[in-house]
Formats: C-alpha cells, structure tokens, sequence
C-alpha cells in the first residue's frame, strides 16, 4: 500500500472522509481556490529558491494560476468559474488594479454579490453570480499571489545561505510493504543551524510557536531524510493570506508626505504658514511574514513512525469511523461530506 502524507492527515482528520475520498471515490465538484493558489505558489517559490529571480518568479505564478485540473482530468480556466470557492475572509478591494476593475467594469458591485452569497450562501447562487464573484476574487488571489512571493524574497530568502534541493521525492518502506512516499519543499543551509528541512506554508492566522516541534510531517520527513542528510532542524516558512495595510497621505501641493496624522489637509510647514493642500490617499499592502525554526528530536521522529504503523494497520482493517468533531470545521469550513453522514 502507497501513502502520501495528504492521505496520512485526511485519514487523521476523519477515517470516513478518507474511505469516501480514497475507497468509495467520492470526490467533491467543487474545488478549493486556496489548494489552486498554493500548488502555482509552490511552483513558483522552487523558481525563486533556485534562481533568485522574483520577476521569472512572477511569471512562473501567473503562469500556473490560469488553471487548473479537476479530479477526472479535465482542465478548466479559473478566472471565470463557477465551480471553484474561495474564502470569504480572502478577498480584499484594496487587492484590485485600475486594470483589474476596468475589466471588471460590467459586472455587477462586489459588495452586491457578497451579500447574495451572504444570504442564500455560495451554492444557491445562480451560475451567473458565482461567475462574477469569483472574477473579483481571481483577480484579487492572482495580485495577492505576487506580494506574497514578494514578501517571501524580501523576508525569507536571505536568511538560506545556499539551497540544495526544492520538491525532493522522498518515500519510506514498512516491514509491512507499505510505502509513506512524500515531497520536502527545500533543503536549505542557514548559518548557525547548518542544514534545514524547509516547508512553506500560506495561513490566515500566524502559527503557534511550538508548531515545529508538534508537527508530525517534518518529523517524519526529517527521519526519511536523516541517512542523506544529517539534518536536525526543520522550519516553517509561512506567508500570512491577509495583506497589511498602509495608508499614505500625499500633499497635492506640496509633495509633503504623511502616514499617520488625523489632519484633514497638510499641515506642512512653508515660509512659517502652514500649507493646508489637498491630500492624495495612496494604500500599499504588504504581506506578513513568519519564520520558525526548532530542533526535531529522535524520540519525536520514533513516536510519528508508531502513528504511521496504526494509521495503516487502521487502513488495511477497512476501519474508517466518523470523526463528528471536524464536520463542521475541516480546515476551516464544512466537511465535502458532511450531507453523507448527516443527511442520509
């Protein structure tokens, strides 16, 4: 039996969902713009480990976050479809161009279609509705894509004094015969803690600050890795999904800059009189950035590899019970399958 590390934590999650996902074959119409986004962020942030260019970064992004494959194979543009949802706590106005809205020029106010869907919810929206809505929320996630890699170079990329390998394939074999097969994002080197297990993440919220030390994938890479690599650290390199603001205040008359007063005009100060111009608002998003970083241990790595060996013993017993504490909050939203066991 084959494993990814995706199956291991959907199995974790809720035995059932794994069982409709994996067995039954099951699989949701709809698909997660926050999968889309990361997998053409993933693509992009291995060009700019390599090669240090955030301009072909850019490119390789906007390249890979045109489309997307559904699970029977097909591929579908994303800027105008309706199957794909995004979150509501992603988009932000602020995110938009001159360009993007001139395009979006035709189509009905975003604060309308939030409303609707805030109303009858995103599924009874009619066809035409969701088209125009996830426009907007396409064109928002592509220019928050590129900040983020933005932020990424500013904040992340200096602290790897050399990059060995991004995406390696890695897999380990049980006396069972089954296979744990999984990818490491980077391999880094950072001064004074020498060679790193490196996986990116994006997040709404910033990470605890034990969560390296709690995770059991970088464990379980870290043990996979340990016989190429002498490697006892791991980080999480994480993009925050929200964008922070800042607002600039630009004298029309003057040219004075200002980002924090309450004054209504400039109150520049010009031949002992004050200026009294207009302003001219400018807002600048920035996303933040974290970076942790701790010390795996061997007893971790030991206790993960127990997990493993119930998770499939689990598996190949065909047990997959319910786990009703995650129905209504798997990863944030409601279980793809939670009509199946409530509603049946």
């Amino acid at each position: 039996m084959k494993l990814s590390f995706s199956q291991i934590q959907k199995y974790q999650m809720c035995p059932k969902s794994y069982q409709y996902y994996y067995k039954d074959k099951l699989r949701p119409e709809k698909k997660s713009a926050a999968l889309i986004l990361g997998a053409a962020l993933d693509v992009a942030l291995n060009s700019l480990l390599l090669e240090r260019d955030l301009d072909k970064s850019f490119q390789i992004f906007e390249n890979n976050f045109i489309s997307f494959k559904t699970d029977n194979g097909k591929i579908e543009t994303l800027f105008d479809n309706p199957t794909v949802v995004y979150s509501v706590n992603d988009f932000d106005s602020a995110l938009l161009t001159k360009e993007d809205l001139q395009l979006l020029k035709n189509e009905p106010p975003y604060s309308e279609l939030e409303l609707i869907r805030e109303k009858v919810g995103f599924d009874n929206m009619s066809i035409e509705e969701k088209i125009s809505y996830n426009k907007y929320n396409y064109l928002a996630a592509k220019n928050k894509g590129k900040l983020m890699l933005q932020a990424y170079y500013n904040n992340i990329l200096p602290k790897f004094s050399k990059v060995y390998e991004v995406q390696k394939q890695i897999s380990l074999s049980s006396t069972d015969k089954d296979i744990i097969i999984g990818y490491i994002d980077a391999i880094v080197e950072i001064p004074q803690y020498g060679t790193v297990l490196l996986d990116n993440k994006t997040s709404s919220i910033f990470y605890e600050p034990d969560a390296v030390l709690t995770s059991q994938q970088l464990a379980l890479y870290t043990y996979i890795i340990s016989d190429e690599y002498k490697i006892d650290y791991a980080a999480f390199a994480v993009l925050l999904k929200s964008p922070k603001k800042q607002v600039t205040k630009v004298c029309t008359t003057c040219g004075f800059t200002d980002t924090n007063s309450n004054y209504k005009k400039c109150y520049n100060i010009i031949n002992n009189k004050r200026c009294n111009g207009q302003w001219e608002k400018n807002t600048s998003l920035t996303i933040n950035t974290q970076f942790l970083i701790d010390k795996i241990s061997f007893n971790k790595q030991n206790i993960v590899i127990e997990n493993l060996d119930l998770i499939t013993h689990g598996i190949k017993l065909n047990f997959f019970p319910r786990n009703f504490n995650v129905c209504s909050n798997y990863y944030g939203g409601k279980c793809d399958y939670f009509d199946l066991c409530h509603k049946k």
